[in-house]
């Protein structure tokens, strides 16, 4: 049976990723978006029937993307302080703020909305890909399969 691909919601850009063995690696694919993309993105994950997956590990965060985005979307705007590990093909959708702070101390909806609307925050897609090991194979690349 085919495992169902996921689209994990974060609030961090992060290494989603867990070898299973010696010499696995993946490579991740990362393109800044704009709500209207993020929504689009989401969208049709949901019509794919990809499984969404909340990894939002901020209150303030949940909230604002809650008064941001559709009400459909909000069954899936869920605390959830669990790791993420993308398998081939899995693609993630990222909400951050873009602060630097020695420690980033969660902030709450008044806080976020506000960086928001100071344009401190961005949105992010990440995809993990498929066949890596075609971007890491020279003769590949070359056109000379090994």
């Amino acid at each position: 049976m085919e495992r169902k691909r996921k689209l994990y919601l974060l609030n961090a850009l992060i290494t989603p990723y867990q070898p299973k063995s010696e010499g696995e690696f993946a490579i991740f694919s990362v393109q800044k978006v704009n709500l209207e993309k993020f929504k689009e993105i989401l969208e049709s994950a949901l019509n794919d029937d990809f499984e969404i997956v909340s990894s939002i590990r901020h209150e303030g965060t949940i909230k604002f993307l809650k008064e941001i985005l559709p009400d459909k979307f909000h069954p899936y705007l869920v605390l959830n302080n669990q790791y993420v590990f993308f398998e081939e093909g899995d693609l993630g959708l990222i909400f951050r703020l873009n602060i630097r702070e020695q420690k980033l101390a969660e902030k709450d909806y008044e806080e976020v909305k506000k960086l928001y609307n100071e344009g401190k925050s961005e949105f992010l897609f990440v995809s993990r890909t498929i066949a890596p090991e075609i971007v890491f194979n020279p003769m590949y690349i070359l056109g000379k399969e090994e």
